[in-house]
């Protein structure tokens, strides 16, 4: 019988000593081009995770299709079916659902259809269902980074001329902030356009207009020390401009410039640690109530 279950959880293995975390990652989520070998062991895998949560016939569907939609880097095949099956059964697969289209689909409203685009949007919403629920925007947000990214290496003729408009942008701001173009401070800004819906990069543009007209160059570059997902790198970046634009003068001495992103820092990192405490409750929880999580993590049980 299904597990019913009042939420979803992430990727998380035990080892002997302690709780590893381990969300999935949304990256390269283009890159399922298998080979022989690795189709013929995710058949077998699919097979196994069917016969060990006796997986109905939709169920059994769902799970050859996520095997062949998951990255070619992903080690953990398994485990992501059992998670799969966790949100296939969870009473709120159809809330989750929704939260992920909700994030994915408006992401590219305003580029013309492209197949390179449309086969990344489906990938998301396909492998989003992995992902536990204080992760979803940020995960989504970043994958939907790799999504243009892997538009831009095959050279999708649809996404290079929607990038005209943004990389215009960009290519203004560090002209006008005496920053050099490829520049970590460069990336940083890119990375901010792509993990913001389209419809919302213009308004990422105005922060950069105006840290532009103020001469913000150096508040960008320290905020390259930042670090986590490209999405919550993102959102640091327009709060520590923001921060940063509420006084320009203030905001280009050396300590004020180094107070506004440490302070943004020490923000992200407790968002962090709130969704990571988040993850962490729902996993615990729901191996207590006896949702199968695969030989990898029912081998060693964990005692809490």
């Amino acid at each position: 019988m299904p597990t019913k279950d009042p939420s979803m959880y992430a990727q998380f293995q035990y080892d002997s000593t302690q709780l590893l975390l381990k969300p999935v990652l949304l990256t390269n989520p283009l890159d399922s081009a298998l080979k022989p070998e690795q189709q013929q062991a995710r058949a077998s895998c699919v097979e196994r995770v069917r016969e060990a949560t006796l997986a109905n016939p939709e169920e059994g569907q769902q799970l050859e299709a996520l095997a062949t939609t998951l990255p070619r880097t992903v080690a953990d095949i398994e485990f992501a079916l059992y998670m799969l099956m966790a949100h296939l059964r969870s009473p709120e697969r159809t809330e989750r659902e929704g939260k992920i289209h909700h994030i994915v689909a408006p992401a590219f409203l305003g580029i013309p259809q492209s197949p390179v685009l449309d086969a990344g949007a489906n990938a998301l919403k396909v492998l989003g269902r992995l992902v536990p629920n204080s992760m979803l925007d940020a995960h989504l947000r970043t994958g939907l980074m790799s999504v243009h990214m892997a538009a831009s290496a095959q050279k999708d003729p649809v996404w290079l001329e929607y990038a005209k408009t943004f990389k215009g942008w960009l290519n203004d701001a560090c002209k006008r902030m005496n920053l050099p173009i490829g520049s970590a401070a460069y990336m940083l800004m890119l990375q901010t356009m792509l993990t913001q819906p389209v419809g919302m990069q213009q308004g990422t543009n105005h922060w950069l207009i105006q840290a532009g007209n103020h001469s913000l160059g150096a508040l960008i570059t320290e905020s390259t020390k930042v670090t986590g997902l490209e999405a919550d790198r993102a959102d640091a970046l327009i709060q520590v401009l923001i921060d940063g634009l509420s006084d320009p003068d203030a905001a280009k001495t050396p300590a004020n410039i180094t107070a506004i992103v440490a302070a943004n820092i020490n923000t992200l990192r407790a968002e962090i640690a709130e969704r990571e405490k988040q993850m962490l409750l729902e996993t615990v929880a729901a191996m207590q109530r006896g949702v199968p999580f695969g030989p990898n993590v029912i081998e060693i049980k964990p005692t809490v």
